[in-house]
């Protein structure tokens, strides 16, 4: 729909079906970096407000706050500067004054398409679902799916899934 309607802002949701609003964020960020984009969450979690961040975001609003923070958000983002709800905000300089230089990105532990794989696994695909999903074959679904396991230090699906919320990589449910 960006490359169709061409829009100056996308408001994203963390947790969306097929492809999260993390990834979706990382696939803007690569094609059209001028397009300003606000996430719309129920996450505060430190790993979704630190990948967020990382990537680009342009805001950062959380759903539990006042009705009217999202128009501020867009407001302020489209005169060119940024917007985080104020739990957002604070996280934010709480990682800027805490710095953990030894903590890799959560977010990119992952490649592009084990990120995809992985969110596949999260909403119950069998591999040779996922394999047909993503036009891939059934032993290539099956290495990305060891790999998952081997960086993300666990043995099976439902830790993957597990390991990977509690890293922010997936949103919690």
């Amino acid at each position: 729909m960006v490359e169709k309607h061409e829009p100056s802002l996308v408001i994203l949701d963390i947790s969306m079906p097929r492809l999260g609003g993390l990834e979706t964020l990382e696939r803007l960020r690569a094609k059209h970096p001028v397009v300003k984009v606000i996430l719309l969450s129920m996450h505060g979690d430190p790993q979704f407000i630190r990948s967020a961040v990382t990537l680009g975001v342009d805001g950062y609003v959380l759903k539990n706050g006042r009705a009217s923070e999202l128009i501020d958000a867009v407001r302020a983002v489209m005169k060119g500067g940024s917007y985080f709800s104020p739990p957002v905000a604070k996280e934010i300089a709480e990682q800027l004054r805490t710095p953990d230089k030894g903590r890799a990105e959560p977010f990119s532990v992952l490649s592009a398409r084990e990120r995809e794989v992985l969110q596949l696994i999260a909403e119950g695909l069998s591999n040779p679902e996922i394999a047909s999903r993503l036009y891939l074959s059934l032993n290539t679904v099956k290495v990305h799916s060891r790999n998952i396991y081997g960086k993300l230090g666990v043995h099976n699906r439902m830790q993957a899934v597990a390991r990977a919320r509690a890293l922010g990589i997936l949103p919690s449910i």
